[in-house]
């Protein structure tokens, strides 16, 4: 299960764990199943559709749900830092973005003050 991290080298490292992990079960269920087969015939593919019951009961049950989650949100679900916090940051980032607006307008409002008066 690879995600997003807001760090790059997290999310290189995840990246290539994951398509690690991917290639060597691949070889493993490659490698066991002609075994199996031989072994315990028909009863492979009801042990393989055990796993995957198995496996949907695991994720259904015990991995939350991220879907339409903003990156902020994620932070709060996984507890990288609490509701409160992460609330008290946006509006500082609100506030600080209101400020230069302010400022922006003000600045706008000086340089063309005077094109009005020569006009």
């Amino acid at each position: 299960m690879n995600s997003h991290s807001p760090h790059e080298f997290i999310e290189s490292l995840t990246s290539k764990i994951t398509a690690t992990t991917q290639w060597l079960f691949n070889f493993v269920v490659t490698e066991f199943t002609p075994h199996a087969i031989s072994n315990i015939g028909w009863r492979t593919f009801l042990m393989f559709g055990i796993f995957c019951i198995a496996n949907f009961m695991f994720v259904f049950f015990f991995i939350q749900e991220t879907k339409r989650k903003t990156l902020e949100d994620m932070d709060i679900l996984f507890g990288t830092v609490d509701a409160q916090k992460r609330a008290q940051d946006i509006e500082a980032a609100i506030s600080v973005e209101k400020k230069e607006l302010q400022l922006h307008d003000h600045v706008e409002q000086a340089v063309s003050a005077p094109a009005e008066l020569k006009s």
